[in-house]
Parts: structure tokens; sequence; C-alpha cells
């Protein structure tokens, strides 16, 4: 069943609860990146624009079985290659996985979108992956204003059907966090899992954070294809930014789109 939500707003927000966003698609396991590889992907990618000066290896753990003593642990082994640039963007590369995530989104058009553009364009030269096996969005937003101090005071910020336990004459009073996971049919291609909740936030005073995080995905067997992949990631975003406006009341939208 299609989700049936309107199209989102594009309109920037002044104060953007948004504290994570992270892109990925997985693969087909082919060849090990290596460290020639690993920069010709980067000069790839710096070609467009986007230079990744800092770059670390990523190790895995290999798992020793024995049939007698049972499984333990191995050896660190080359997984691929964590790329990162001045200004906190990180793309990280591997022989069966590609990701690019930043904390400092701006615009999804000129600013993330442009990175994953780039990034894929520059496996498909040094790499040829034959089939896509999950591709992935992720939005993390930390809500923290304004200053509140039990959960039911969320209300008419939060939008009331994800707060419901909190607005509950009986049980509001005493709930002092919340946690909740939703999973979410979007449409016949991709879901949504979208877990949210309040939390004293020890960072600050103990006063309350609101959680939301959307993930959508679809994780079925496809040919890697740079366009369909390209087209997938900008339905992601559309639905996981009305996810995002349902999330949160009319209200509160239009407060966090003033500047202070």
């Amino acid at each position: 069943m299609t989700l049936g939500l309107p199209l989102p707003s594009e309109e920037m927000l002044a104060r953007s609860p948004l504290a994570q966003v992270v892109w990925q698609v997985r693969f087909d396991a082919g060849e090990p990146i290596t460290a020639k590889l690993a920069a010709e992907f980067t000069a790839c990618v710096k070609e467009r624009g986007f230079d990744y000066s800092k770059a670390d290896r990523i190790q895995a753990m290999t798992v020793n079985v024995n049939p007698f003593l049972g499984a333990s642990e191995g050896s660190a082994v080359p997984a691929g290659w964590r790329l990162q640039s001045e200004d906190g963007w990180v793309v990280a590369i591997s022989h069966d996985a590609l990701s690019v995530e930043t904390t400092r989104y701006q615009t999804w058009t000129a600013d993330f979108r442009a990175r994953v553009d780039a990034a894929l364009h520059a496996l498909t030269e040094i790499a040829v992956p034959g089939a896509e096996s999950r591709l992935g969005l992720r939005f993390i937003d930390l809500i923290t204003t304004p200053i509140v101090r039990s959960p039911g005071e969320w209300r008419g910020r939060i939008s009331d059907w994800l707060l419901a336990p909190a607005l509950q004459d009986n049980v509001g009073p005493a709930l002092t966090m919340m946690q909740q996971q939703l999973s979410l049919d979007l449409d016949d291609d991709s879901r949504a899992v979208i877990r949210h909740g309040t939390f004293q936030d020890g960072s600050r005073d103990g006063v309350y954070t609101y959680l939301l995080d959307t993930d959508i995905f679809r994780d079925r067997l496809l040919a890697f294809d740079v366009t369909d992949i390209q087209a997938a990631t900008d339905r992601f975003h559309r639905s996981a930014l009305a996810l995002f406006q349902a999330m949160i009341t009319p209200e509160f939208r239009a407060e966090l789109g003033r500047s202070i």
C-alpha cells in the first residue's frame, strides 16, 4: 500500500533539528578496495569538486571456528576505507558497500545529493558492481527546543499520534521515557522504519530531547543501475521529508522556520 501523505514542502528550516544524514548502497562483493583503488576513487570524487583529504583504513574482525572450542576472535583484516573532508563529510567504501554521511547537512540537491552522485560515479570508475542488495537513506533529528521537562509538554509540537502514551490521563503523568519503532510499507519498492521517542538528556541537564530517526530503504536484489539508484534516492528523500512533516505539527514547523 502506498503511503498516503501529501507532497512535502521543500522550504528550508532556519533552525533545523537534523543531526545526521546517512546514505548507503550495498552490492555484491567484489575485489578488496586496495590503497591504489581508494586513491583513484578519491581523485575521481575530487574532479567533481569534493575533496576528502583524510583516509583511514576500515578493519573487520575475522572469526575462527573450532569444532571443539567454538568460535573465537580472529585477526583484523582490511575491509575498506573511510574518507573524510576537512568540513566533516564522510564517504566510506568497501568491496560491498558505499556510503555518504554528514552531520552538517545544508541542502538536498546542491549539497548532499551532489556528493552521492560524485561517489557513485567514482565507484563505477574503480569497480563494476553486478547487483544492488540494499539501498537506504536515513535522517536523524534531535529536537531540543523548547525546554521540555515532561514528555507531555511536547504536545503542540510533536504530532498527537506519536505522543499518545504521554497524553493518556493515567499513564502520561508517570511517564519518564518513551521509545517506539514503526515499520511502514511506502510502496511496492520501499519501506520505512521510524524510531522515535523522548528521553531525559544528560548532556542538557536532564531536560527532554525528542528523537525522530527515519530510515527509508529497499532490500531486494536488483541490477546495479546508477540512474535507478539516483531516482530511488530522490524518492526516499521525498518520503523522509513527508514523514518528518507529518510527525511534527504545522505550528512547530513554522516555529522552526523562523530565525531566532
